[in-house]
């Protein structure tokens, strides 16, 4: 059944990819901008009418603003429109003989609250266009930048200087094609054997903008390590101005695996669809789902359907609820088009780090009753999130785990069933059946200046940890889920002169663990277990583009670990591997 798969999801994914190709080359304008209140504060859930005035051939349109008061349009003809903006609570704004140009992108911001409150309109332009308003809102900028596929080159003005966007002064396109190559060593999981393996890895990506209907991210990666190769394939379809004004993003992705020389081969491939609209002037809806296939001297299959929706209840103040087995899409861009939550902290070309991530985002192969299986379940989580200042943010969440599959990582020889070891290391990993637990987490963010990010975190949750014996020939009698304590803090920086990017932190647990207390909130906000650190360097560069050295550990002091004796020996237990992953790439 999978070779089938293999076969006819390839036809099905390239025979929209050349309809695409075919609209890319249709040139159109849009209209984006963001709304907010008379104090600056966004606004999500207002209504953008945007109407032509004498345009031939041209319907009239209309799209909501997102968690973050921002907006976009579909693909527009050419020529003058009006566009009004209603929200309930505020005095209707409207602006008429708003310019749309061909393959340029026009920019508006909304004031609303008084009968006073006006549009600052910045026009889309070339380095060779005159100065335009200002904005003050540079996050409204570098998501206009992000999100305006066919804008073209936009600079941003202040007193002294002209900054780039995220397309620089120096000539590139918006609708050029960027890439990036990196040559890295490391793995962060060596217990599970759908990761790629400690072995040197090649990976590319590459992003081609597609014009009106969005962009295609593909990327790859090889390794070879004991004659055994190792590789994948990734492809994502951004797609543009989807139902409601959103985002649509399609995902393929196939793996191999060679598990020794004469061994067993591992292969999979994941299959996955997000989407985003807005439910009125105070719901937005962000839903989709993934598709999980496995051959490991067996078949199995998971199908995993998440959803979230979130709130406007006042000006500062959003409710969250969401139902999912794992952060949204393990770092693929949600369809605000906001960058994910990155574990080294950096945003920068997250189009093609997205499709790295997802290249080696499978969950964890196990083996149940001499059959694989997929590590599952489902987390549960009500939010409510204050805004403090301009720059803060704190978050008070309760939610819930439950899984019918528990991943179980260490390192040793373990008697008994249900382990998978891995080939590449000493590592395996154990399934230690169905588990579920409560609990809730606090979260304070804030930003400092414009380039320090410190966070702070505590939890209460339980997770699956030893009695108070430490010996067993029975690990399924040794494990329970017992309630702890973990409180972080993480600092990431940059130095204004190198470009050096530094982050750091660490995460404090009250008792012994063989798992990690919160994994959906640490990894949405960026934590890693224990002490870990990151430093991202650019380095000088004699070709167009630039070069960036990465280095990132983790559990630095191998903090955690379990030890328990068998009959076979010790074996150790590790919630968090220590790790370190480094490398160079190039990106142009």
């Amino acid at each position: 059944m999978l070779r089938k798969l293999l076969i006819s999801v390839p036809a099905l994914v390239l025979a929209p990819l050349l309809w695409v190709h075919n609209c890319a080359a249709q040139s159109a304008g849009r209209i984006a901008g963001s709304v907010v209140d008379a104090s600056g504060t966004p606004q999500m859930g207002a209504t953008v009418s945007i109407e032509p005035e004498e345009v031939a051939g041209s319907l009239d349109a209309r799209v909501f603003t997102d968690a973050r008061g921002r907006f976009l349009s579909v693909p527009l003809a050419a020529g003058l429109y009006s566009v009004n903006v209603t929200l309930a609570g505020f005095l209707p704004s409207l602006e008429q003989h708003v310019n749309v140009d061909q393959l340029r992108t026009t920019v508006l911001r909304v004031r609303m609250g008084t009968a006073f409150a006006s549009l600052e309109r910045s026009g889309a332009r070339t380095a060779n266009g005159p100065p335009s308003q200002r904005s003050d809102d540079a996050d409204d900028w570098t998501w206009v930048l992000r999100g305006a596929t066919v804008s073209r080159p936009i600079l941003r003005w202040s007193d002294d200087e002209v900054e780039g966007g995220e397309e620089s002064s120096s000539g590139r396109n918006s609708q050029q094609p960027r890439a990036e190559l990196a040559v890295s060593a490391g793995t962060y999981q060596p217990g599970s054997i759908t990761n790629f393996s400690e072995a040197p890895t090649t990976s590319f990506a590459y992003d081609m903008n597609l014009g009106t209907v969005g962009h295609l991210l593909m990327a790859g990666a090889f390794s070879y390590i004991d004659q055994a190769p190792a590789g994948g394939f990734d492809t994502l379809w951004v797609q543009q101005g989807g139902l409601l004004g959103g985002e649509t993003v399609t995902g393929v992705v196939f793996r191999q695996s060679e598990l020794g020389p004469d061994g067993s081969t591992f292969r999979g491939m994941r299959l996955t669809r997000q989407s985003q609209m807005a439910l009125g002037d105070r719901l937005s809806l962000r839903y989709g789902g993934e598709m999980v296939l496995a051959d490991l001297n067996g078949f199995t299959s998971s199908l995993r359907p998440n959803v979230e929706i979130t709130t406007r209840i006042a000006s500062q103040w959003r409710a969250r609820f969401i139902l999912d087995s794992r952060p949204w899409a393990d770092g693929v861009p949600p369809a605000s088009g906001e960058p994910p939550p990155a574990r080294d902290g950096v945003a920068d070309d997250s189009s093609l780090q997205s499709a790295l991530i997802s290249l080696n985002s499978f969950p964890a192969l196990l083996e149940k009753d001499n059959r694989p299986v997929l590590q599952a379940g489902w987390h549960e989580e009500a939010a409510v999130e204050r805004r403090i200042g301009q720059s803060g943010d704190l978050i008070g969440a309760a939610f819930h785990d439950q899984a019918a599959d528990s991943a179980v990582f260490g390192e040793g020889s373990l008697p008994g069933g249900n382990l998978l070891p891995d080939y590449f290391s000493n590592g395996f990993a154990y399934d230690a059946g169905s588990s579920g637990s409560w609990g809730a987490r606090v979260v304070y963010r804030q930003k400092i200046g414009g380039s320090t990010d410190v966070s702070f975190l505590y939890t209460w949750a339980g997770v699956l940890a030893p009695g108070t014996a430490i010996s067993t020939s029975d690990l399924s009698n040794l494990l329970a889920t017992r309630y702890r304590h973990s409180a972080g803090a993480r600092i990431s920086a940059k130095a204004p002169r190198t470009g050096t990017r530094v982050t750091a932190g660490y995460v404090w647990v009250s008792g012994p663990a063989v798992g990690r207390i919160d994994p959906y909130g640490e990894a949405s906000y960026g934590f890693d277990p224990f002490l870990s650190f990151a430093i991202h360097q650019p380095l000088p560069t004699f070709f167009p583009g630039h070069m960036m050295l990465v280095a990132d550990v983790s559990n630095l002091l191998a903090q955690g670990y379990v030890p328990i004796s068998t009959p076979d020996g010790q074996v150790l237990l590790i919630p968090a591997f220590r790790a370190f992953q480094g490398g160079v790439s190039f990106q142009f």
